[in-house]
């Protein structure tokens, strides 16, 4: 596997905590019938094998869940799903943090 060069990058200045990721992966998780516990930061979104309606239910759903605009392209340009959580969190109206 190829090494993602924005993975440590992201980690380490991601806009979620473990416990926002772990109830985004239970969502993700749901959507594609997968172990929530086989799902981390790290897991390479192209590696889940979804087809195209499964990928449009979870930009659907998680527009959804999370109250944001999340468009098809913008799933085509996350690499992993940390890359994703990322994306959602930082559209979230703000919330307050210290």
């Amino acid at each position: 596997m190829a090494d993602h060069d924005l993975t440590d990058h992201d980690l380490s200045n991601r806009s979620y905590g473990d416990a926002e990721f772990t109830e985004f992966a239970g969502k993700i998780a749901s959507i594609i019938g997968v172990p929530a516990a086989r799902l981390s930061p790290d897991t390479v979104v192209a590696d889940l094998g979804l087809e195209s309606m499964t990928t449009v239910e979870l930009v659907v759903d998680l527009q959804e869940d999370y109250d944001v605009l999340l468009s098809r392209e913008d799933f085509d340009d996350v690499t992993t799903l940390g890359d994703l959580a990322g994306l959602i969190f930082q559209r979230l109206p703000q919330r307050d943090r210290n």
